[in-house]
């Protein structure tokens, strides 16, 4: 991992878990109406997500009604795997993002 590597965060849920390995691993919980995609741009790593389908999408948000169920759609829950000295400078380049803009 880079020093100046940084997980661009827009609202999402992130969580860090301490494994014993240098490399980063990101994974991504998502409703299944989006596609996830994780972008690298000069080391700032952002992920976007799509709607994979407007009508999908009602349909899913048809049926949770139709059964009483509320669905955050917005919930998406990203896990980071990595070193114990990499989650904290991920965390630091994190809060030095968020203090220069």
């Amino acid at each position: 991992m880079k020093a100046d590597m940084v997980i661009k965060n827009y609202g999402y849920n992130i969580k860090y878990k301490e494994i014993d390995t240098n490399d980063v691993i990101i994974k991504c919980k998502h409703p299944k109406v989006y596609k996830v995609s994780f972008n690298n741009d000069n080391n700032h790593i952002s992920v976007d997500r799509y709607i994979i389908s407007q009508m999908d999408l009602l349909k899913d948000s048809i049926n949770n009604l139709n059964h009483k169920m509320i669905v955050n759609y917005d919930n998406i829950d990203i896990t980071v795997y990595t070193s114990k000295e990499n989650i904290e400078t991920l965390k630091e380049n994190q809060n030095n993002l968020e203090q220069n803009n």
